[in-house]
């Protein structure tokens, strides 16, 4: 595809749409998902970046390929796309691939090896961060779990399941360090709504070891009224959890290591009432984001309270809370009925997606979106706020909120819809699956309107900095999920 600086992406687009106008003389309508569209405006140029607070400048980043790769799942958008005789039509393709970072050497993890052994990445495929292992979901249960197997990548990241090594059943699922950690339910109260409990184990890799870690979350005191789905999140080191227990008016953060094992951190409460936190709707979920500090120092996360959406920071050092109000609504009124109508000029989105902490610590990065009903278009962005800016309880200042992306509103080709992002190893890039700009031919602009840009998801890279972006993939037949950045073990011969 192609690079674009911030300061130039203006005359290219104006220049790249009076090649392709005078050309074809315009686009369709704007209404056909498989491509083409109405010609676009010159006004789809990327605004300046936010300057937001003070960064060091050590000139710009270069997105180097022997640094890192990334890996994502490209999944089939029409069954009219499969034209393959031995494929079934009526299901569509899920496959797990990997590129380099500035777009070549693209190819399926499943085309090295583990299709001659009949295994696919129709219900899932997921790999750890080396490259070392990886998790195949053989099918996906009525209840809605997974059961998986495990294979090894050897030297030419050539994939073999181990033989007799299953996992059934399970809920959530995350690699982290040396380890691949599950989750299965394990029973139900029959008091409260919910009620029900689930064990947390772990595999240790290297000897497909069956470790057990809780046996029973919630504990039996804290199951009243829990809402607890069986998720959970883990450190790229695999050395820290956190596990949320989510009650309809309450929210409990739980961290898990092996020094500490089981401690909680918080417990959110807007509205108790004789011991009983109490609500007049849901606000609480155990997927609500958070993210854990690589040096095992903070825990981040973002919840929200009856009139408030709140960044929260845990010490697990010192063992203190700190919190800064993101978005605020009058008293008297719910974050839920009246965000829409408070977003403000320091922070005009109304929903925090994902958080991720910076390699180093020192920032955390957060997808907000903003898909009230008056937006033509769906605003996302991933913003930066440094983790010493989180603590006196106030709202944010506009001066700790760095827009990285910096996507401009409305109904644009440039107002990419953000999914998921993550953090190459050095922390210079990011990746993520964003809505398409570019039609099939890799040149022309898509259409303003064009359904491309709201429905599909194709693979990006971008500084930190935010002053390169780059595409990385175009298939109008496939969307692009879960993009992670990996440092493979292994070479396939064809990269040499």
């Amino acid at each position: 595809m192609r690079t674009s600086s911030r300061s130039t992406y203006a005359w290219i687009t104006v220049l790249t749409l009076f090649i392709f106008q005078a050309a074809c003389g315009g686009g369709g309508n704007g209404t056909d998902d498989l491509g083409g569209g109405e010609s676009t405006e010159t006004d789809t140029a990327v605004p300046d970046a936010d300057t937001g607070p003070d960064v060091t400048d050590t000139g710009p980043i270069v997105i180097n390929p022997d640094d890192f790769k990334i890996v994502y799942t490209y999944q089939e958008r029409f069954e009219s796309c499969d034209n393959d005789p031995e494929n079934d039509p009526l299901i569509r393709e899920s496959d797990l691939h990997i590129i380099w970072p500035d777009g070549t050497h693209e190819t399926t993890v499943t085309s090295l090896s583990l299709k001659s052994e009949g295994r696919t990445c129709e219900f899932g495929c997921f790999t750890d961060r080396n490259m070392s292992w990886i998790a195949i979901a053989d099918s996906v249960n009525s209840t809605g779990t997974f059961d998986f197997v495990l294979g090894k990548f050897d030297h030419l990241l050539e994939a073999k399941v181990i033989k007799g090594f299953e996992l059934e059943e399970i809920v959530d699922f995350e690699f982290g360090g040396g380890y691949f950690f599950v989750t299965k339910l394990a029973g139900q109260d029959v008091s409260g709504p919910g009620g029900r409990f689930y064990s947390l184990t772990r595999v240790e890799l290297e000897n497909t070891d069956v470790q057990p870690l809780l046996p029973a979350f919630p504990a039996e005191q804290d199951r009243t009224n829990s809402t607890y789905q069986g998720h959970f999140s883990a450190d790229v080191s695999g050395e820290h959890l956190v596990l949320l227990n989510p009650t309809i008016g309450s929210q409990q953060i739980f961290h898990w290591s092996q020094q500490s094992l089981l401690e909680e951190l918080d417990k959110i409460c807007p509205n108790e009432f004789e011991g009983v936190c109490a609500t007049s709707g849901s606000q609480y979920s155990d997927t609500d984001p958070v993210a854990i500090d690589p040096n095992g120092e903070n825990v981040i996360g973002i919840f929200q309270n009856d009139d408030s959406l709140g960044i929260y920071k845990y010490d697990l050092i010192h063992h203190q809370k700190y919190f800064n109000n993101l978005l605020a609504v009058p008293a008297g009124t719910t974050y839920e009925v009246s965000a829409c109508f408070n977003t403000t000029q320091t922070f005009s989105w109304t929903a925090v997606r994902q958080v991720q902490m910076s390699q180093d610590g020192s920032e955390v990065l957060l997808l907000v979106a903003n898909d009230c009903p008056d937006k033509l278009k769906e605003e996302t962005d991933i913003i930066a706020i440094p983790v010493d800016a989180i603590g006196d309880g106030t709202p944010i200042d506009a001066g700790d909120i760095r827009n990285i992306t910096n996507n401009p509103k409305g109904e644009r080709v440039d107002n990419i819809i953000i999914d998921r992002f993550d953090l190459s190893p050095d922390g210079n890039v990011i990746i993520f699956s964003g809505s398409p700009m570019y039609d099939v031919d890799n040149f022309s602009i898509l259409g303003n309107t064009d359904l491309r840009t709201k429905q599909d998801r194709e693979l990006y890279v971008m500084t930190v900095d935010g002053l390169t972006i780059d595409q990385l993939t175009n298939d109008m037949c496939y969307k692009a999920l879960g993009p992670i950045a990996v440092t493979p073990q292994g070479t396939p011969p064809e990269w040499e």
